[in-house]
């Protein structure tokens, strides 16, 4: 059964990653997902994959800010995913593990890539979605330069990305951090 583990670092609370984690609702951060539908409240969902993919979730375990555990299986594999949450200096820490079962002989090979190709996309949502910082144009008063990047609320440090030097360098900027919004400016 091939295993599949993820530790990661966030700089945000762990209250904050278990709500994005064990949300039914707010799932808009998931890149890959169309939809969640709640089967059974607590106990049972299904996602449904951009792909077209649906997949059947029966939860085990739910403590929270600590534990959060799931049965899974589509019409490719069957397994166990496992989340262990925990809290370091105000900073969330996480470690997923998933085991799965491929149900075709002819899919055993490529199981585990796929689950690693599948955790790395899910820790980049994550981490976007966790992401405290708010993006920012910085301009200056004095030649109108603009620099885009983020700041983030609790330290004020900003962390400059990109300089923008026309529209397309600003919808470029908005792309790869996938933003929906001009960010504003500050001077």
């Amino acid at each position: 059964m091939p295993v599949a583990k993820m530790k990661l670092n966030l700089p945000c609370s762990v209250q904050k990653v278990w709500e994005l984690v064990t949300s039914l609702t707010d799932y808009a951060w998931r890149s890959d997902l169309l939809k969640i539908e709640v089967t059974e409240s607590g106990k049972r969902f299904s996602e449904y994959t951009k792909d077209g993919h649906v997949t059947q979730f029966t939860i085990t375990a739910f403590e929270p800010y600590k534990h959060y555990a799931f049965n899974l299986e589509n019409e490719a594999m069957y397994g166990h995913w496992t989340g262990v949450f925990s809290e370091l200096q105000g900073k969330a820490a996480v470690e997923f593990t998933e085991e799965v079962t491929a149900k075709k002989l002819i899919l055993k090979p490529f199981i585990k890539g796929y689950l690693q190709n599948q955790q790395a996309v899910y820790a980049e949502d994550l981490k976007r979605a966790a992401d405290i910082r708010i993006p920012m144009l910085k301009c200056s008063i004095c030649n109108g330069e603009q620099v885009a990047g983020f700041k983030n609320p609790e330290t004020g440090v900003f962390e400059e990305v990109m300089f923008i030097r026309s529209d397309a360098d600003l919808h470029s900027f908005m792309e790869q951090y996938h933003l929906k919004e001009t960010p504003k400016k500050f001077y």
